[in-house]
């Protein structure tokens, strides 16, 4: 039996199963999803906490934002001590979670905004952001002045997606091929309001794109997401890397069945991907971003 410990800093995680013996660690203040194993963590008693849980459980899986190195420097740790990480390594966080880094990383080996001609205006957002935070539409025009820290990119018209991948380090697969719903505010801020996880069923053509991602940055391992446009001529377009889980990950048994917490453990056990299930065809599952990720109706 593998112990697994799974500590929540953003939102949401996995529970308990059959054969796992699970705990979450949660800090204070966050709303308790799963009240049958989480560990409420006071106000300046996390790092004490954390190293305890660390040195008494098997495996770890993190759920943080990438934003301001929280979560590269939790996986850092759990590298350092010896335990098992199920999810991608503090070095990948790190190159994905600098929007600049990752398309450095990825040029010329995928498609990306700078790619396509920019006559749809300008999106400028942080390096260092996480989901729509920060994110600005311009009109187009003349190039604008880059913010520190910031980057522009020519906005790319065409569908709004995200891609669930599941990868062993060396192979990917997309899970699901979600829709992503955003909406720009009358200033041009960007609101990221919800989506629908496997909400197309043409996987294959996201293929090259998740396995190109996977191949550029090294220790993408577990679950993890790209956002991505696809554009009329039906060829997506790379926006920027997740390291972690995302939004559509919640509802993807319920669109498609497939077990994550069974495929990480069986990858941990060195099980190859190729050998694991596939994910079903399943149905499409509509969600809003109302506190709860709850599934509409």
């Amino acid at each position: 039996m593998l112990g697994a410990m799974v500590a929540e800093t953003a939102a949401g995680t996995a529970a308990a199963r059959a054969g796992v013996a699970a705990r979450l660690l949660r800090r204070q203040g966050m709303s308790p999803r799963w009240p049958g194993i989480a560990a409420p963590v006071a106000d300046g008693a996390w790092s004490a906490a954390w190293q305890a849980a660390l040195s008494s459980n098997d495996a770890v899986w993190l759920l943080a934002p990438e934003t301001g190195g929280e979560l590269a420097a939790l996986a850092c740790e759990v590298e350092a001590a010896g335990v098992r990480l199920l999810g991608p390594s503090s070095r990948a966080v790190a190159v994905a979670a600098s929007k600049s880094a990752c398309h450095v990383a990825l040029a010329g080996r995928v498609r990306q905004p700078a790619d396509l001609p920019g006559s749809g205006g300008w999106v400028v957002k942080p390096d260092d952001g996480v989901a729509a935070c920060g994110v600005h539409r311009l009109a187009a025009g003349a190039l604008p002045a880059v913010p520190p820290q910031h980057l522009v990119q020519p906005f790319v018209e065409g569908a709004a997606l995200s891609l669930s991948v599941l990868s062993d380090g060396r192979d990917a697969r997309v899970l699901s091929v979600n829709r992503q719903d955003v909406g720009w505010d009358a200033g041009g801020a960007a609101n990221y309001r919800g989506g629908v996880t496997n909400a197309i069923a043409d996987r294959t053509r996201f293929l090259p794109l998740a396995q190109a991602v996977q191949a550029a940055i090294p220790g993408l391992w577990g679950c993890w997401g790209i956002d991505c446009v696809l554009p009329p001529d039906g060829e997506p377009v790379l926006i920027e890397v997740n390291p972690r889980l995302t939004t559509a990950f919640v509802h993807l048994r319920a669109a498609t069945g497939f077990d994550v917490l069974g495929a990480l453990l069986a990858l941990a056990a060195g099980e190859p991907l190729a050998t694991l299930p596939e994910a079903a065809a399943g149905q499409p599952v509509p969600f809003r971003l109302a506190g709860t990720l709850e599934a509409t109706p």
